[in-house]
């Protein structure tokens, strides 16, 4: 999920808009960051459908953050793409929990966003 916000603005408010254009581009990692956290604890509550749990996977779960963009990962195991999509010649059809996690951010990223930019002096 990727956040971007460009604000392009000319006359005699361009000098203002150029300021608000900063604290928008200074407020970036900021919502990357927050978007990522509620991310974050989407998908480790869905590990909750986990039938055996060893805890492992949920401990390997994080948010890293590099050149402006935060992302979660599962920090490669090595069992990850199976627990979410299992296999098709066994019974086991994976968990699913990553697109149910992203599925339910999609209507959250919006109002992180906007609080993220209220922090920040903007509407």
């Amino acid at each position: 999920m990727v956040v971007r916000m460009k604000v392009t603005v000319t006359g005699s408010m361009a000098g203002q808009a150029r300021a608000i254009n900063k604290r928008g581009e200074a407020a970036m990692p900021a919502v990357a960051i927050a978007v990522a956290d509620q991310g974050l604890v989407r998908i480790r509550n869905e590990t909750r459908v986990f039938k055996r749990p060893t805890g492992f996977y949920k401990s390997q779960l994080q948010v890293t953050f590099k050149q402006q963009q935060a992302v979660v990962n599962d920090n490669n195991v090595i069992y990850g793409p199976w627990l979410e999509r299992g296999r098709t010649s066994t019974v086991f059809r994976g968990y699913q929990i990553w697109a149910k996690a992203f599925t339910q951010m999609l209507g959250d990223v919006d109002r992180i966003t906007r609080g993220v930019l209220a922090d920040h002096g903007l509407k």
